[in-house]
This record gives C-alpha cells, sequence and structure tokens, in this order.
C-alpha cells in the first residue's frame, strides 16, 4: 500500500510539477502586441470650388476666377484658377483654419474663413458689379457725354 501512495504521490507531484512548468513557460512566451502608430494618412484634403454667374437655372460657369486659401493657424497656403467648367481644387491641411478668398473681375468678391474638416465641396455664384464699364452698353459713353452737354449748354 505505501508503494501504491509513493506511486500516486509520484504522479500527483508529476503532474503539478508539469502543469507549473507549462504554465511558467506560456507566460514567457512573448505575445503580439497590436500596433501602437497609426496608419499614415494623407495631411491634405481636397477642397473643391465651383464658380457662377447668375442664379436658378440660368447660371454660367465663369473660367478664370482666382481662388487662394491663406493659413491663419498654419504656414500652408494654397491657390488655383477655375477652368472653364468654373472648378477648381485646392489642396489644404486637415483641422487647419483657412481664408479663402474669390475674385474676378467684374464681380463681387468673397472672403471668408473656413476650418478644414474633410473633402468639401464650394459652390458660388457670384453678383455682378452694377456700373462695371464691362456692364455698361457699348453706346454709353457718347450717349452720356450727349447728355452731359446738353445739360451744361442749358444751364448758360
Amino acid at each position: 500500500m505505501i508503494r501504491h501512495r509513493r506511486a500516486s504521490l509520484f504522479l500527483f507531484s508529476f503532474f503539478c510539477l508539469s502543469l507549473l512548468l507549462a504554465t511558467s513557460l506560456g507566460l514567457a512566451v512573448p505575445h503580439p502586441t497590436p500596433p501602437t502608430s497609426q496608419p499614415v494618412r494623407d495631411p491634405y484634403l481636397a477642397m473643391s470650388f465651383t464658380v457662377y454667374q447668375g442664379t436658378d437655372c440660368d447660371c454660367n460657369p465663369i473660367p478664370g476666377v482666382f481662388i487662394n486659401a491663406t493659413g491663419r493657424d498654419t504656414d500652408h497656403n494654397d491657390s488655383n484658377i477655375t477652368n472653364d467648367r468654373g472648378e477648381c481644387n485646392l489642396h489644404l491641411q486637415y483641422g487647419k483654419v483657412y481664408r479663402i478668398s474669390i475674385q474676378t473681375n467684374n464681380f463681387e468678391s468673397v472672403l471668408f474663413d473656413v476650418q478644414t474638416i474633410d473633402n468639401q465641396a464650394f459652390v458660388f455664384h457670384l453678383k455682378q458689379l452694377k456700373g462695371d464699364l464691362n456692364t455698361l452698353p457699348a453706346h454709353w459713353l457718347p450717349t452720356f457725354l450727349a447728355r452731359l452737354l446738353t445739360a451744361l449748354q442749358k444751364t448758360e
């Protein structure tokens, strides 16, 4: 009976020692760690602009409009000119504030600040300036001078 006890005790000790050894070896094996760095993301976004003249169905694209973005909290700036469809893109940094200016001859200018959050798209309908030489009919100068001369002659 003592032999059975010794054999049982030996087997039990062997089992416990094997279990302890397997556990300690399992803890000693390095586990793969998840990557701590974020995937590299392009720091720039494409902000698109489309510029029209007129409203509703009577609007036409304006080519050659100068659009400028000046960084307010960054040193990055970008500018572009609209194509024949009145479209252009600016490449700006994510999460930054830019002052956008839209300027062209014979139309009112646009100036606004925007914070970039994604690939935003803007559409503008520019108002034509009144009294600009290009908006007046071709015969306005002779007509104006004739009326001015007539008015001056009447006062004499």
